[in-house]
């Protein structure tokens, strides 16, 4: 019975086999080269595409400025309504307005004020009135209040649909409800957009009257949320402080809120999707080199291949040789493939003013996709060239 060659004879046949062809072995390692170079360097490109997107995505559609702030009891700073004010006066501001929770834990909420064994707890919010628009709270039932009630320090409130059903507010005829046990009269009832749950089931009320009506010191300082034309948020976070208080710029610090985080990660998954789909069909041409090279080198080699058949080879040293030889060609690909990949990725970012991002991950699976792609290429030349006759190969 004949015995199969000894797995490092097979290794060793397979890389004279190579180095005697260094023209085709070269033609092969450079179409894996390719392939791996666009998967690799796709998936880090595609990392700087989604980051650029996303960056320039925010730029124009985050239309939400929050003014945080930064001091508070220092002899300039200025009350966030008349600071609002100011800043309503920039281009690009639709809305600006005082914006804050009275405390940071729920407040107990009732229709009676002998009620108040079974209150319904929830967050309780000061907020100007353009504060409501900014934040696009839409008023379903009612109204919400105007300059006049905050002016006045009107005991009124705006409460979410859900606390209202919570408290049987089912007809709206100005029912007066009470807040930790002061009372107040709810003029329209909202829903919220999906980028405000923390507004879901709250009561919101004028600043001026969470000043009249409860203990002050209890307050967090209020912010300002400033609603902006689209594109307009990047100027308004630059001149909104300065607008906000002349004489101490640094009283509020503004920031842009975010675009929706699913959406965000909606653009990143599209972009990486549609590259990486290109990338894999540069591996598959790579691949598609690999056999057919090998196949071509099958057809050259049979001369050889009866030779060793006729001299005691088996089938499957002969099938080991072919695929150790592809494995070899993908592995020198996969490693030549990943440098280009590190190479053509940053210098494109760069090119384009992008942050370069590098994959560890996909560098380090860049050689074990050259010999995937190297073996699965060998398969049909391998199999072809272990059920040759030797008998019909010498007689050729």
């Amino acid at each position: 019975m004949k015995r199969g060659m000894p797995a490092r004879d097979v290794i060793a046949e397979a890389i004279r086999a190579l180095r005697g062809r260094p023209l085709g072995a070269l033609l092969a390692t450079g179409a894996v080269a390719l392939g791996v170079a666009g998967i690799v360097g796709t998936v880090m490109v595609s990392a700087g595409v989604s980051r650029a997107v996303t960056a320039e995505f925010d730029a124009l559609n985050s239309t939400l400025v929050t003014m945080i702030p930064a001091t508070s009891g220092a002899p300039s700073d200025v009350d966030a309504d008349t600071a609002s004010t100011h800043i309503s006066a920039l281009n690009g501001v639709e809305h600006a307005g005082a914006w804050g929770r009275l405390t940071t834990d729920q407040i107990p909420i009732t229709r009676l004020a002998a009620d108040s064994e079974r209150p319904v707890y929830a967050h309780t919010f000061a907020a100007g009135p353009a504060a409501i628009d900014a934040y696009q709270l839409e008023i379903v039932s009612g109204r919400h209040y105007d300059d006049g009630h905050q002016d006045a320090g009107s005991p009124v409130a705006v409460v979410h649909s859900r606390l209202a059903a919570d408290l049987g507010i089912t007809e709206f005829t100005d029912p007066m409800i009470f807040v930790d046990e002061v009372p107040v009269t709810v003029i329209g009832t909202f829903v919220s957009p999906s980028d405000r749950p923390e507004t879901i089931g709250a009561v919101i009320i004028p600043p001026s009257t969470a000043s009249a009506l409860f203990d002050v010191e209890d307050r967090h300082p209020l912010s300002i949320v400033v609603r902006t034309q689209a594109g307009a948020a990047a100027s308004v976070v630059n001149e909104a402080p300065v607008a906000a208080n002349p004489v101490n710029p640094d009283q509020y610090a503004a920031v842009v809120s975010a675009a929706p985080r699913q959406l965000r990660g909606q653009i990143e998954a599209n972009m990486r999707g549609l590259l990486l789909g290109i990338g894999a069909v540069a591996v598959a041409v790579g691949t598609f080199g690999i056999g057919i090279s090998m196949t071509l080198n099958t057809t050259q080699r049979m001369p050889e291949i009866g030779v060793r058949r006729a001299t005691g080879a088996t089938r499957s040293a002969i099938a080991g040789q072919f695929l150790v030889e592809s494995a070899v060609l993908g592995l020198i690909g996969g490693l030549v493939g990943a440098w280009v990949a590190v190479v053509g990725a940053t210098v494109t970012q760069l090119a384009l003013g992008w942050t370069p991002v590098a994959e560890p991950l996909a560098l380090l699976m860049a050689p074990l996709l050259g010999i995937a792609s190297g073996v699965l290429a060998g398969l049909i030349p391998a199999r072809r060239a272990s059920r040759m006759n030797p008998a019909d190969v010498l007689r050729m």
